[in-house]
């Protein structure tokens, strides 16, 4: 008598379960490489330099056109204090009053803000007649700056 063979033409359960182990580490190594956080991170920092480039342009059109500065000078720390918010509050350097329709659309804010009076962004007398903008919530550890 001869016994009959029975093949099977599905996959087993081991090569079920190696063919999905190496489905989830090949995209556990594709997420680790391409890391969307940090990437997401690096493009608020792009988009605070371009804020702070927008302000300082701003800036400098409105002081020659004016001949002065949009602020008093006399009352603005130094960068050493660490400087003052540009902001509509009490406390801070109100720019949007004189910047805002004529030399920027809107004020800029920082990415991380949502609906706050300040715009996260600082202000501060640098040495001699330099003024510097800041991004204090720079992400990274960077410092993002602009002289103007």
């Amino acid at each position: 008598m001869r016994k009959k063979q029975s093949r099977s033409f599905g996959f087993s359960f081991i090569e079920f379960i190696l063919v999905f182990f190496l489905i989830v580490l090949l995209s556990g190594y594709i997420w680790v490489s391409v890391n969307p956080l940090k990437i997401f991170s690096e493009l608020r920092n792009i988009q605070r330099l371009n804020d702070l480039t927008q302000i300082s342009n701003a800036i400098t059109q409105y002081r020659y056109e004016n001949n002065l500065w949009p602020f008093d000078k006399q009352t603005l720390p130094s960068c050493e204090s660490g400087g003052a918010y540009i902001g509509i509050d009490k406390d801070n350097i109100d720019l949007e009053s004189k910047l805002v329709d004529r030399y920027l659309i809107i004020m800029p804010v920082d990415p991380s803000l949502k609906y706050s009076s300040k715009t996260g962004y600082k202000i501060c007398l640098a040495s001699g007649d330099a003024i510097e903008l800041l991004a204090p919530m720079a992400e990274q550890d960077e410092i993002i700056f602009v002289r103007n």
